[in-house]
């Protein structure tokens, strides 16, 4: 099977992506692929010894942490793979495990 990508068009405004693939020069199929990510900037004090990496990887994990993203979205910000992020999260002091006793025992009524 041949494929062949023709066309790879961004539209910045709604972050958009086109993409337009030729399959043996009979079928074009057209992949709209939406991105719901948006972009913040943060200043922080020189003092913070951090990389960006580092702390891409602290907001991600806190965030994860608190419930407010997916582990594949958290993984996502820091772009690595969802195994790579679970992986690293004790690193960055959180467990892929409930915190509380409440979601242990829930854990233990879904087993």
């Amino acid at each position: 099977m041949s494929v062949r990508l023709i066309s790879n068009k961004k539209h910045n405004i709604n972050n958009i992506e086109l993409l337009i693939l030729h399959i043996h020069d009979k079928i074009s199929i057209f992949v709209v692929i939406i991105k719901l990510m948006r972009t913040i900037q943060i200043q922080i004090p020189d003092s913070v010894d951090m990389n960006e990496y580092d702390f891409s990887m602290f907001i991600a994990a806190k965030l994860y942490n608190e419930a407010k993203l997916s582990s594949g979205q958290a993984a996502q910000i820091v772009g690595l793979s969802k195994r790579a992020f679970i992986e690293m999260l004790g690193i960055y002091g959180v467990s892929v495990f409930g915190n509380s006793i409440a979601d242990l025992h829930s854990d233990i009524a879904n087993a």
